[in-house]
Formats: structure tokens, C-alpha cells, sequence
């Protein structure tokens, strides 16, 4: 935030500040799109985990720790990117078009990810492994790709570091 654009409003006894709507490279109404796309995202992969142990599905005794490495670096990558946003501003890249790119790219990642899941069904997990009666399904997202579930995951997350407005 740069504290030379805001405002000093006087209100019912102490001072307010009010940023304007453009801020940082990004706005406050795509701001608010992508931190709900996140948030529901978020919530979205706890279920996942959730649903994979309530019903004792999803083994990782011989993923060798990289399920756990994977989610590491990936909140890594959130942390550092929201980070260098903010602290690194010459690197800063268009203004609008980034962010509400990187906002609907988030959105249509998260859009994928979800149909890959319920096209699945009981058959989807967080894990990798295939039951022996698993048939292959060739229906909803899987007409077109073999891992929309991953290739929606990756679409969100680009879209998550363009709405950052930020190399």
C-alpha cells in the first residue's frame, strides 16, 4: 500500500484512512474476487483431505513424503508471491489487466478442478493410485484431458501469481 494515495477521513471522533480503489497494482474489488477464489480453493482441498479419510481412502505409505513436499511448496509459493508483491514493487507488471486476467484464470482453474472431481466421483482422491475395478473415464473434462484435475490446479495458480500484478 502506498501511504502518499490515501486519504485521512475524519469520522465519529478518531481519523480513518481510506485507500482508493486502486492500490498496489491491484484493486480492491478483484483483491476481494481473488481472496475468495483462494479461500474457496482452500476450503475446497481441506474437504478433499477430509472426505479421503473419512471414507480410508488415499494411501501415502509409498508416496516417499512428496505429497507433503508438494503442499509445502505450494503454500511457500503463495507466501513468497504475496511478499514479493508487496516488498518488491518494481517488478510490478501492468495494472488492471493483470490482476483481473489472474482473477478470472484463478476462477476457471478452480471451475476445472471441481468438474474433474465430481466427474470422478468416488473415484477421485488426493492421492495417486487406481483401484483394480477403476474404469477410465472419458466423460466431462476427461473428453479433452487426461489430468484436468491438475491442469486446473495449475491454471489457479498461474492465475493466482498474475492477480498479484507482480513478476
Amino acid at each position: 500500500l502506498r501511504p502518499e494515495t490515501a486519504r485521512v477521513v475524519q469520522t465519529s471522533g478518531s481519523p480513518t484512512i481510506r485507500w482508493p480503489l486502486w492500490f498496489g497494482g491491484l484493486t480492491a474489488v478483484t483483491s476481494v474476487w481473488a481472496g475468495i477464489a483462494a479461500a474457496v480453493w482452500a476450503l475446497f482441498e481441506v474437504y478433499l483431505l477430509v472426505r479421503d479419510q473419512v471414507r480410508s481412502k488415499g494411501r501415502t505409505d509409498h508416496d516417499a513424503g512428496t505429497r507433503a513436499i508438494i503442499r509445502v511448496v505450494i503454500y511457500a509459493t503463495f507466501i513468497s508471491g504475496i511478499a514479493a508483491a508487496y516488498k518488491v514493487p518494481a517488478l510490478a507488471i501492468g495494472r488492471g489487466w493483470a490482476v483481473t486476467v489472474g482473477v478470472t484464470f484463478m476462477w476457471l482453474g478452480l471451475i476445472i478442478r471441481v468438474w474433474a472431481v465430481v466427474s470422478l466421483g468416488r473415484a477421485f482422491r488426493t492421492t495417486v493410485e487406481v483401484d483394480a475395478e477403476q474404469m477410465v473415464v472419458t466423460t466431462g473434462p476427461y473428453r479433452w484431458v487426461r489430468h484436468p484435475a491438475y491442469t486446473g490446479l495449475l491454471i489457479l495458480l498461474a492465475g493466482f501469481g498474475l492477480s498479484l500484478a507482480n513478476w
